[in-house]
């Protein structure tokens, strides 16, 4: 017989993205085992997508910041002992919009590997003026996620640029006592790229200059949970690292039966992210309906039969949704409508 696993939660970062459907416009995906399984869920406020991820591994903050950029660093493929601060530096686009600033994030700017190495070897005099060093993630996402590390643990408090893409923004987003003086570094990065000559040929290729600086993830990481985590399946870089970070090495999700064979744990489902900040809204619908046939639909049957005890789904928009076997047989309550449930605002349609 097999063994009951206790719990899967599934981190479905943009899943609830109502920016790929609008009222009045294209029909709302169909994702039956979505709206099934919210019909019955008890629906509750939870933080934004690393903060849940961190929560559901029962790690905490240690300071203003969470330690993201470190734990990014930690994720890669080189990643060895990350010593002394560090924090993610993303490339973006911030676009005047009359009365309001937008940002578009790296995976939308198609930055090459050339194009990234000039930009950093024009950038690192700037940061090795103050002590610091700047760096590119190896490989494939060179043209995505830089790295600074910084002479001191910076007192900041940041927001991730993946969670305001395509949205309003304060290019002064990072706050704490050691804001202005980034402010003022940012400034002067600003500056070095708008000099540099590869803007004009992006610009030639019609592809958004990179004009900013993002400075993210700026806490230090406290000392890892003694007890046993949860086990972590997720190809996030992000991910990847805090549970490193935690003491075990993640596994990449590839199918619900295999988690649940090992005993189930957390998974982190990051395609519809990926596809939404790279401005696809077809890979999102399809990233959706993935996530619903082979997560959610094998889920919510393994519930049925006793083979797993809750499913929760943290679909981003500071919602949790959490479900037992006993909750699963209330087949009366009819499927929420994924129109209805995207432009939703608030807890959903059903409480705890």
């Amino acid at each position: 017989m097999a063994t009951t696993v206790d719990s899967l939660i599934l981190l479905v970062p943009e899943l609830r993205a109502g920016a790929v459907w609008e009222p009045g416009g294209a029909a709302a995906p169909r994702l039956p085992a979505l709206a099934r399984f919210l019909a019955v869920a008890a629906t509750a406020p939870c933080g934004e997508h690393e903060v849940a991820l961190a929560g559901a591994l029962g790690v905490g903050c240690a300071g203003d910041d969470w330690p993201l950029g470190s734990w990014s660093r930690l994720g890669e493929p080189d990643a060895g002992p990350v010593a002394g601060p560090c924090l993610r530096l993303d490339p973006v686009h911030l676009r005047a919009d009359r009365d309001r600033v937008l940002l578009i994030g790296p995976q939308a700017l198609a930055i090459g590997a050339q194009e990234a190495d000039a930009m950093l070897g024009a950038l690192a005099p700037l940061a090795a003026a103050r002590g610091w060093r700047l760096e590119a993630a190896p490989g494939a996402g060179r043209g995505l996620r830089w790295y600074l590390y910084p002479d001191r643990w910076p007192r900041l408090r940041t927001r991730p640029p993946h969670g305001l893409a395509g949205a309003a923004v304060d290019p002064g987003v990072v706050e704490g006592p050691d804001a202005p003086a980034w402010r003022a570094w940012l400034t002067e990065a600003q500056m070095v790229l708008h000099a540099g000559s590869w803007n004009e040929a992006r610009e030639a290729r019609g592809l958004p200059a990179v004009n900013a600086l993002w400075p993210w993830g700026a806490g230090r990481p406290a000392s890892p949970p003694v007890a046993g985590t949860p086990r972590l399946w997720a190809r996030d870089p992000v991910a990847v690292g805090l549970a490193r970070w935690c003491g075990q090495e993640p596994a990449e999700p590839r199918s619900a039966a295999r988690v649940l064979e090992a005993g189930g744990g957390v998974v982190v489902l990051d395609q519809a992210r990926e596809a939404l900040l790279a401005g696809d809204a077809p890979g999102w619908q399809a990233a959706a309906a993935a996530v619903d046939e082979h997560w959610i639909r094998p889920a919510l049957a393994a519930l049925r039969r006793g083979r797993l005890r809750r499913l929760e789904l943290i679909p981003g928009g500071g919602l949790r949704h959490s479900l037992g076997r006993a909750g699963s047989w209330r087949w009366w309550r009819r499927p929420v409508g994924m129109a209805q449930w995207l432009a939703a605002k608030g807890t959903g349609p059903h409480g705890p």
